[in-house]
């Protein structure tokens, strides 16, 4: 599934267990699974995520039919969202692996070291490679879900002031049955959750790594080459929204203060990805824009004060033009009115359904 171009790339591809479980299936595509500039051709890594998906849902159905619980299963929408959830991250997730690398490496000429931010690359790389990392994430997500099913089939149950996130049939008849399948939804949804999560992480160490990296003295070309990099991680916020917004679905019944609160603060996962970037970005422009201004400052009082006259004017005019402040943020009113948006699309989703009547 590799590119030929890969072998002429200094950053080379990400290679975690989502890459490699992506390349494994892709290898039985045939021919959807053709080459591809960024590695993996859409149609196949759709397929792939949907056979993720499905396999957990007809795990989850084959535990439900044994048990004469299969009825119930099938009607109840939350087993549905939370298949389609698994294939929409782990898709997004093998989308956003695959164009990190090549997105990152075409910012390198922006840096005045360029060795140096190669090698803080290659370090994240590695992170992101590893298990252990994910597997620790994915573990958090895993235990407060599965806290939450117990909570809910064996301490609540008899409580009427609670609402039930799932239909009456959950809770009745042997509920062990019953937690065993929402612990293979659970397993499912906590891997690639808690990748993204790690992943996330992994990230703003790389961001803050390079912080305080030189920059070339060119607010244009930085402008223009960090623009390719925010729109990455728009992509990346907006399938975040979404996954939130699935979330709300299944596990929000009304929109009282608490669920207000955790959907929020969910949410801002989003926001942080897509906004901290800009912080780097903007700190990288001004310094370029300082270097450029303090160059025309040096030029004009050492070579120009003494001898400007009505032939030099355009020149001096073109440096004072040159040294003025340009676009300072990467990021843009449209850009920051899509994050707004996505910021309320889980609370929005919670607000139509319940509009509409549309139970789990």
């Amino acid at each position: 599934m590799q590119t030929s171009s890969t072998a002429a790339r200094q950053i080379p591809d990400t290679q975690s267990w989502v890459d490699q479980l992506y390349q494994a299936i892709g290898r039985h595509l045939g021919r959807i699974s053709y080459e591809h500039p960024n590695g993996q051709s859409p149609p196949s890594i759709i397929v792939v995520s949907a056979i993720c998906g499905l396999t957990v849902f007809a795990v989850g159905f084959a535990a439900a039919l044994m048990s004469g619980f299969a009825g119930v299963f099938l009607s109840t929408r939350a087993v549905y969202y939370g298949a389609f959830g698994i294939a929409w991250v782990l898709g997004w997730l093998r989308w956003g692996l695959l164009r990190l690398c090549r997105t990152v490496e075409d910012i390198r000429v922006c840096f005045t070291d360029e060795e140096r931010f190669l090698a803080i690359a290659g370090k994240t790389i590695d992170r992101m490679n590893g298990r252990t990392g994910s597997l620790v994430f994915a573990l958090i997500v895993f235990s407060l879900g599965l806290a939450a099913a117990v909570l809910g089939l064996y301490i609540f149950v008899h409580d009427a002031s609670r609402s039930r996130l799932l239909p009456l049939g959950w809770y009745q008849g042997p509920r062990t049955i019953h937690l065993a399948i929402l612990i293979v939804f659970g397993i499912g949804c906590s891997l690639p959750l808690g990748t993204g999560l790690y992943l996330q992480a992994v990230n703003f160490r790389f961001l803050h790594a390079i912080y305080r990296f030189g920059v070339v003295p060119l607010p244009g070309v930085l402008v223009a080459r960090f623009r390719q990099l925010t729109g990455f991680y728009l992509v990346i916020a907006g399938s975040w929204f979404v996954g939130v917004a699935l979330f709300a679905l299944v596990f929000v019944g009304h929109l009282d203060p608490f669920p207000i609160f955790i959907l929020t603060t969910i949410s801002a996962f989003g926001l942080v990805t897509a906004l901290t970037p800009q912080l780097v970005f903007h700190a990288f422009i001004t310094q370029a824009s300082s270097e450029v201004a303090g160059e025309f400052a040096r030029i004009f009082k050492f070579e120009l004060a003494s001898r400007i006259d009505q032939s030099s004017l355009p020149g001096v005019t073109s440096m004072l033009q040159a040294s003025q402040p340009v676009q300072m943020w990467v990021i843009n009113l449209k850009d920051l009115l899509l994050l707004g948006s996505g910021q309320l699309l889980p609370l929005a989703a919670v607000v139509v359904r319940n509009r509409l009547g549309i139970h789990l």
